[in-house]
C-alpha cells in the first residue's frame, strides 16, 4: 500500500467506531483505493474524480473503499521520487473539487 493513503482515509473511518475497528477499517480503506493510488504514483500525475463512485475506471475502487463522491489523489513528491500519494475524498453530492482546492492540496503535495 502506499505510504500516506491510510492515514489521510482514517479521519472517515472514525466516526462513532472504536479505535481497533476504525484502523481496520482505514486500512481496508487504503487497501480498496490501491489501483488508484498505484495509477497516481507511476504516472506522477493526479486524478481528480467529480463522482468517484460513478467514475468508469475507478468508480469500483472508490465504491470499495466507501468513496462515492468527489476525490482527488495526488503525488507526494521528495527528491523527485514519489514517496506517497495524498488522499482527499468528499462525501456524495459534496461539491467537487474546485481549481483552487486543487492548488492548496497540491501544494501540500510538494
Amino acid at each position: 500500500m502506499p505510504a500516506g493513503v491510510g492515514a489521510i482515509l482514517s479521519r472517515r473511518c472514525c466516526r462513532s467506531v472504536p479505535p481497533a475497528s476504525a484502523t481496520d477499517a482505514a486500512l481496508d480503506s487504503a487497501e480498496a483505493l490501491k489501483p488508484i493510488a498505484e495509477h497516481v504514483r507511476d504516472k506522477r500525475e493526479s486524478v481528480r474524480l467529480v463522482f468517484a463512485a460513478g467514475d468508469q475506471r475507478f468508480g469500483d475502487a472508490a465504491r470499495a473503499a466507501g468513496l462515492p463522491g468527489p476525490f482527488v489523489g495526488l503525488p507526494l513528491e521528495r527528491k523527485n521520487r514519489v514517496v506517497g500519494v495524498l488522499a482527499v475524498a468528499r462525501g456524495e453530492g459534496a461539491r467537487e473539487f474546485s481549481e483552487a482546492d486543487l492548488n492548496l492540496l497540491t501544494t501540500f503535495a510538494d
